[in-house]
């Protein structure tokens, strides 16, 4: 897969909006069944999941190779784990509570080789990004680094954030944002001073002429999300789904109602 045929970029390109998956889970045939159902992505959690540098490697080659675009988020712009993350093959990198503009400075310099950045010429899967004759330049098209904006010192540095050569977009962490504002620990929120906090970031992207993506859960609110301007939903995951799912399934068998959603397994495919 190439710059080319990035599915992310492609979407763009094309008007659309994409969604990624999320996976907590350091299991290659986790990774497997999320991309193959119809997303355009998965992005491995390094934060608050359980994956770590070794088993990387083998969840980007499965989505990679299944033709969806592998992000990453690392647990800060600390080089070393960024270019960890690049080197197992993600195209796209995703640092969470960027306050800062020296923070995203970081998080892009360590994302592209020179004279981009100051990325360390040491890939581990080179083909990754298309042909190895010119896979640094071919990997510098490709490369998408994204902040986090969650706090209430990141909402008031945007346009100085936002402003960093080469960064790709901006990413909300809705649960940390509306938490630092005071506003509780809200998901999915309709409230309307989580709203206008979203509508400040966009309306700064939009300035600055980033990509600009959110975390849901639901799919109705993330087509809201979109028509309130974002490019991207990181729409679930695994562990979500899995709880949500088993959930509904042991509730509905205990009271003898219906879930609205069947617990598919290996013997009803």
């Amino acid at each position: 897969m190439t710059a080319a045929s990035h599915p992310m970029t492609t979407r763009w390109q094309a008007g659309e909006p994409a969604v990624l998956s999320t996976a907590m889970i350091p299991s290659t045939l986790v990774a497997e069944t999320l991309q193959r159902s119809g997303v355009d992505g998965v992005l491995f959690d390094m934060q608050h999941g359980h994956i770590d540098v070794q088993s990387l490697v083998g969840l980007c080659q499965t989505v990679g190779n299944l033709g969806g675009t592998p992000f990453v988020r690392v647990p800060s712009a600390d080089p070393w784990i960024v270019m960890k993350a690049l080197d197992a093959g993600a195209f796209g990198i995703i640092c969470p509570l960027v306050n800062v503009r020296a923070e995203a400075e970081a998080l892009v310099d360590a994302c592209f080789y020179p004279p981009l950045g100051g990325r360390s010429n040491g890939p581990t899967r080179p083909w990754a990004y298309g042909p190895t004759d010119d896979f640094h330049g071919t990997a510098n098209d490709t490369i998408l680094p994204f902040v986090m904006i969650e706090t209430v010192e990141g909402m008031s540095n945007l346009d100085d954030i936002f402003s960093v050569p080469h960064l790709a977009g901006v990413v909300i962490g809705p649960s940390d944002l509306a938490g630092t504002h005071g506003l509780g620990f809200q998901f999915d929120s309709r409230d309307e001073a989580v709203l206008a906090n979203y509508r400040t970031v966009l309306d700064a992207a939009g300035r600055h002429g980033l990509r600009a993506g959110i975390f849901t859960a639901d799919p109705g609110y993330s087509r809201e999300m979109i028509d309130l301007g974002f490019d991207f939903v990181l729409q679930g995951g695994d562990l979500g789904t899995i709880g949500a799912v088993t959930a509904a399934g042991a509730t509905a068998f205990r009271t003898g109602g219906a879930t609205g959603a069947t617990a598919a397994g290996p013997y009803s495919r």
